[in-house]
């Protein structure tokens, strides 16, 4: 019976398994889920983790923050740019053999990037290292949702999704106290004992999973118009606030995408055997959870990349302390993951995702202010005060991703398992990098606009000091009070900087919470049924 027909009449195909990892599959498909959270934890945690040290990496190799963030921005193109072609090699040639690959790739490169003898050599390695990460992320996703029975898929999908938020959440801290403790390198070095651990085991439990009767080809053409139109959107995404968004490369690079996407979707609707089946997108559920799941991470990023910035920044705590106050928002989001894991099966996605997403919605418009319960993040903020929607918001992310995820993988024939998690990991990662550019380039606007004016209202402080703060805020180099300045300036206009920081970060959150209830509305589309 040919893996389509074997689908659709309710039949699992047959999983191609080594027989001497065959018994600790049927013994403990659980075991199988630890290695490969193991896997994905380390990748999701070093797009998070590398931020803290990036003021010790520019102090070590003697270089600006232009060369200094593409330590950061190298990963996430690399990682986005590759998931939905590698997710693809994996359903043809084992989604073992590139979860292996994969891990061994990120592996070394994480060795090499702590090794680095110049900030070009630690940029070169972090691409590499990324495109282990995007073999690793799909392959992860495919195995959990292949072996597991339907029964057990959901709650072995909510603690998937669940490490994914948990990694994101804990990075921020664990790099402050890494790098407090001892040095920028070992944010690197500490993945190398991980991967090889997690390669040992996978080695050992994890089964090989493909479907026999795929047909073994790849779209070339395909691979390469995806990957140069992905390449371009995230590039113009990350850069167009450095570089504006009206400049040549950037608007050359959007116009590279909106050139190569169409190209690529006519060419996958007329080639016999597609890199992506474009089929799935007339299926409602696919469609509107990859959308909402994008929703999802957007907001995700007001959160793991605004909030340190407010906590370190404008409320003075370490980079350690920091991480420490955000951990109620993981503890939540590892709490309902399962949770919800376990009901979508009873209770279908929408109802869950909505739910999910009116909470995260109602936490980040309650730190905003929004709703008048809190006066929005201000110096004196205190952390009782913030753990309340930190909560929500955790137990929304919770509740939001496993459902989105179970819906996309339900929708996807098990040889096209690869495929399915490859997009869905790529809606997510531009979920990021959206979050990423937009808020950045919303704080930075209302940075600029409430500085300025502020500025005009002090007649007492003197025209120099003024001139040096507008041009850091105006070439985006101000945050929090410059150490540079920070004895020069009067404390009345400390502490106003600061009330004009946090009305800035409140803004961005305010359009999060808008986000996020745009996200409510389009899980209306996710099926009612379980």
């Amino acid at each position: 019976m040919p893996a389509a027909a074997a689908w659709q009449k309710g039949k699992r195909p047959p999983l191609s398994v080594s027989p001497w990892v065959r018994p600790a599959l049927r013994a403990s498909p659980w075991l199988i889920l630890v290695v490969l959270v193991m896997g994905l934890f380390m990748i999701l945690l070093d797009s998070t983790i590398v931020n803290i040290a990036i003021p010790s990496i520019m102090t070590g190799f003697n270089t600006g923050l232009l060369s200094a963030e593409w330590v950061v921005d190298a990963y996430i193109m690399s990682f986005a740019a590759t998931m939905i072609t590698l997710g693809r090699f994996g359903d043809i040639y084992g989604r073992r053999l590139m979860l292996l690959a994969g891990l061994a790739d990120f592996t070394l490169f994480s060795l090499a990037c702590g090794l680095s003898s110049t900030i070009n050599w630690l940029i070169a390695f972090r691409v590499l290292q990324g495109l282990g990460a995007g073999a690793i992320m799909p392959s992860s996703l495919s195995l959990v949702a292949e072996v597991f029975p339907p029964e057990q898929r959901g709650t072995a999908l909510g603690i998937w999704g669940g490490i994914s938020g948990l990694a994101t959440a804990v990075g921020p801290g664990l790099g402050g106290a890494i790098v407090e403790s001892g040095s920028w390198h070992w944010i690197f070095f500490i993945n190398v004992p991980i991967g090889i651990a997690v390669i040992f085991f996978a080695l050992r439990i994890v089964p090989e999973s493909r479907n026999p009767e795929a047909v073994k080809s790849l779209d070339l053409a395909g691979v390469v118009l995806i990957t140069v139109s992905m390449f371009s959107l995230v590039f113009a995404l990350i850069e167009g606030q450095r570089y504006g968004w009206s400049s040549r490369i950037v608007m050359g690079l959007f116009a590279l995408f909106a050139l190569t996407m169409p190209a690529f979707i006519l060419r996958e609707w007329r080639t016999l055997q597609p890199l992506i089946d474009l089929g799935l997108f007339r299926i409602r559920n696919f469609w509107s959870a990859n959308v909402t799941g994008m929703l999802l991470t957007f907001v995700m990023m007001a959160v793991f990349f605004i909030m340190p910035v407010f906590l370190q920044d404008v409320l003075g705590f370490t980079p350690l302390k920091a991480g420490l106050t955000l951990m109620p928002m993981a503890g939540a989001n590892m709490a309902m993951a399962p949770l919800s894991g376990r009901l979508v099966s009873r209770l279908g996605g929408r109802r869950l995702i909505m739910g999910g997403m009116l909470a995260v919605s109602f936490g980040a418009a309650w730190m905003s202010g929004l709703n008048l319960s809190l006066k929005g993040l201000n110096p004196q903020t205190g952390i009782a005060s913030l753990i309340p929607p930190f909560l929500l918001i955790g137990a929304g992310i919770g509740f939001s991703i496993a459902p989105v995820t179970t819906v996309v993988m339900a929708t996807s024939p098990p040889d096209r398992f690869g495929t399915a998690s490859g997009i869905l990991s790529t809606f997510r990662r531009l979920g990021n990098v959206l979050g990423i550019a937009v808020l950045g380039a919303l704080l930075q606007n209302r940075l600029v606009s409430n500085i300025t004016s502020g500025l005009e209202g002090q007649p007492q402080v003197p025209a120099e000091i003024k001139q040096q703060v507008l041009s850091l805020v105006n070439r985006g180099a101000l945050i929090g009070v410059p150490s540079s300045l920070d004895r020069s300036l009067p404390a009345a206009l400390a502490g106003n900087l600061k009330t004009w920081i946090s009305d800035a970060i409140n803004t961005t959150f305010e359009l999060a919470a808008l986000v996020a209830l745009l996200g409510a509305l389009t899980a209306l589309f996710v099926s009612k049924r379980p």
